[in-house]
């Protein structure tokens, strides 16, 4: 009996020990992950927008672009106002893409500073994978709720970015051809398409497909 209340005895300070050690772990980790947030991430008054409100801005990997060498970050904010439109669910926003080259040369800011919303981008691809350019849609900052945006083209590696459309709605649809990038897209009641050349960015056609009735007209 005595050797059984010994080993009783040994197991509980075991479990006493191995509760200790977990206990420290956990919060060694979390002090590690405090200090780590504290480095990615800086609160900042956004641009026209009262002194009072802040936004919180932080860096993740978005793409990497193998041929030439650039791995793609994404600047976004969370906090700010509660019905400010978000590129991303759960309240984050994306404001900026860093372009940051792996072989040691000048990294690059797809936007000079934090002033813009970018709701979509993504990599246009030739049909051996390369990218073409880099298309995305963007408003200002301070634009709450508003539907219009404006389409942007820029190089993969994030340099001379070119606003191609204005005041656009929704974009229909997009697809490559050759040098050539086409957009069909929704302006008020009207849907156009666009072709864009992707070596100078510059509009070769537009061209009305349709345009669309008013309900409250046909109800009348």
């Amino acid at each position: 009996m005595e050797k059984f209340f010994k080993f009783v005895n040994r197991v509980n300070a075991l479990a006493f020990f191995t509760g200790v050690v977990l206990a420290l772990g956990l919060l060694l980790w979390m002090i590690g992950s405090s200090l780590w947030d504290n480095k990615v991430k800086t609160s900042v008054v956004v641009p026209n927008a009262s002194e009072d409100s802040f936004q919180v801005l932080s860096l993740s990997a978005w793409e990497f672009i193998p041929e030439i060498g650039i791995q793609v970050l994404k600047l976004q904010s969370t906090g700010g106002e509660p019905n400010d439109y978000a590129s991303e669910g759960r309240g984050y926003k994306n404001r900026n893409f860093l372009f940051v080259k792996t072989d040691g040369g000048t990294s690059t800011w797809l936007f000079p500073d934090q002033s813009h919303l970018i709701s979509r981008i993504e990599r246009l691809t030739a049909p051996d994978g390369r990218t073409k350019a880099i298309y995305f849609e963007s408003r200002p900052v301070g634009e709450k709720s508003a539907p219009q945006f404006s389409l942007y083209l820029a190089k993969p590696d994030g340099t001379s970015p070119v606003e191609v459309l204005k005041n656009v709605e929704h974009v229909v649809s997009h697809r490559i051809a050759g040098d050539m990038a086409h957009f069909i897209y929704q302006l008020g009641l009207e849907i156009k398409e666009t072709k864009i050349s992707l070596k100078s960015f510059e509009s070769q056609s537009d061209k009305l497909v349709v345009k669309m009735v008013e309900l409250k007209a046909i109800m009348k």
